[in-house]
Parts: C-alpha cells; structure tokens; sequence
C-alpha cells in the first residue's frame, strides 16, 4: 500500500512538473520583460480606480483595537532621489506612492524594516485615528540590531494646487518633520 502511494506521489510530481515545463516554454511573453510591466500597469490601474471609489484595498476600522502597542522613533522622507533611490516614487513594493498621494490627497505611507509589507498602523498621540501602510523600506543600517530601537520614516509629500506633488515643499516638509523620540504606535495588522 505504501509503496503504492510513493509511486502515485512521483507521477503526480513529474506530471507537475512537465506542465510547468511545457507553460515556460511555450508561453515566451511570461519572460518578456514587457509582460511584466504590463502585469504591473493592470495592478496599478485597478489600485488607483479603487481609490477612485473610494474604496480600501483592505478596509480597516478606525477603531480596530490594535494587535499590540510599540514605541517607535520617527523621520520623514520625500520623493527626492537623495533621500532614496533612482526610482523615488517606486517604494519597495512597487507601489507609486507619488500616484498614490496624489489620489488621496496626501500620504498614508511608512516605511519599516521591523514589520511586514502591508501591516496597517496608526500613531494617536501624533495623527489621531489616521491608519498609514508600511509599503517601503529604510537602509538596513537603521535596523533595530544596529542602532538599538525600532525605526520608522513617513513618506512626506504635499499636494500643490494645480494637484501635483510640490517636491520643494515636500522635501522641507520632511526636514521639519526632524528626528521624533518614543513615539506611541498602534499596529493593527495586514
């Protein structure tokens, strides 16, 4: 019975296996880097006209008891390249938080390395109820085994009048903002 059931497992393995096979290559547009942005353009088009409606990719009671309470120390960024990458509105996961403020009407993004990708939190002591997404992550070098605590930066972006991001104002938004000490923030979970 045994070796039955071993034997059934290795074709169903190997049956596995040869579709995968068989779907890489005669599907090449899955390699094809265009594919790729194509996958990523729907994805973009169906978050962007869900903020449209108004509607919440994952809704989230403004008075959700949270998972647990922790104190954070807190910066701010903006979408300036010296204050990230070569791709600064492009967060860590792929999201266009540049869009995406501009769709809201301001920012609900943080970056974290200490939490998942997706977890919702909220600071009361600083914004009240207002719910922030980790989406983006900081330089491994304010990870809590290098400096001691658990770090967060907000994504700083002002909307001018004509609806676009002012980056001027934005970046001195984040200046302001400065270096914030034992912060209350409530994680409320993905």
């Amino acid at each position: 019975m045994k070796k039955m059931i071993h034997v059934g497992m290795q074709k169903t393995i190997i049956v596995g296996l040869t579709l995968a096979l068989v779907g890489v290559f005669t599907m090449p547009q899955m390699a094809d880097a265009s594919f790729a942005q194509d996958l990523k353009d729907k994805y973009d088009a169906f978050f962007l006209e869900k903020i449209e409606k108004k509607e919440k990719s994952f809704p989230v009671s403004e008075d959700r008891k949270p998972v647990r309470t922790m104190t954070v120390y807190a910066t701010s960024y903006s979408s300036d390249p010296n204050q990230t990458d070569s791709t600064p509105c492009i967060d860590a996961s792929g999201i266009d938080i540049c869009e995406r403020a501009k769709q809201l009407g301001e920012a609900d993004t943080i970056a974290a390395n200490f939490l998942p990708k997706g977890t919702k939190v909220r600071f009361p002591e600083m914004y009240g109820n207002k719910v922030f997404t980790v989406t983006d992550r900081m330089n491994s070098r304010y990870n809590y085994a290098n400096i001691g605590y658990y770090r967060i930066d907000f994504y700083s972006a002002v909307i001018g009048e004509d609806g676009e991001i002012d980056m001027d104002a934005s970046r001195q938004a984040a200046r302001n903002f400065g270096f914030k000490k034992a912060i209350a923030m409530d994680v409320l979970g993905a």
